[in-house]
């Protein structure tokens, strides 16, 4: 599975099959109920100053077809669009609701290994940041331990 030509993890796409990754809105949806499908102190391995996680459902968007389809986040500087290259960007995450603190997967150093990056908001200082998550998506993925998780519902019973 690719992304405009970005080849995306195989584990991604095993995830997204298996049901340890929201496949569809709905899935995606449960991550905001009660309890949280992520505990903080799981979110915190990732971002230690973020509580809530939220994974996108395909399909993903890099980052320049965000741009191009006029999404406004990406247009303003508080996204720090000059620290990616968005043809090279594709977006996977944030860090909840209202957060403007997307997750990516950035495919500038190696396009067959995509590091995982994070906007962190500046409490001090001019311009927000893209931060470093893990140097690859498996990394990322054991740290937040993602096949112990499930998005899928089991069928309703009749």
């Amino acid at each position: 599975m690719n992304v405009d030509g970005l080849e995306l993890p195989s584990r991604l796409v095993r995830l997204i099959a298996s049901g340890h990754w929201p496949s569809s809105s709905r899935e995606a949806n449960r991550q905001q109920g009660r309890p949280a499908i992520f505990a903080p102190e799981v979110v915190a391995r990732i971002a230690p100053t973020e509580t809530q996680l939220f994974l996108y459902p395909p399909p993903f968007r890099t980052v320049q077809r965000c741009m191009d389809q006029g999404d406004p986040f990406w247009l303003q500087p508080i996204a720090a669009p000059g620290d990616l290259d968005p043809k090279l960007a594709i977006e996977i995450g944030d860090f909840g609701l209202g957060s403007d603190a997307p997750l990516v997967l950035d495919y500038r150093v190696d396009r067959l290994r995509p590091r995982v990056l994070r906007l962190q908001w500046r409490a001090q200082g001019p311009t927000n940041r893209w931060m470093l998550v893990t140097q690859g998506f498996d990394e990322f993925c054991d740290r937040l331990e993602l096949e112990r998780q499930t998005f899928r519902q089991p069928p309703d019973a009749f």
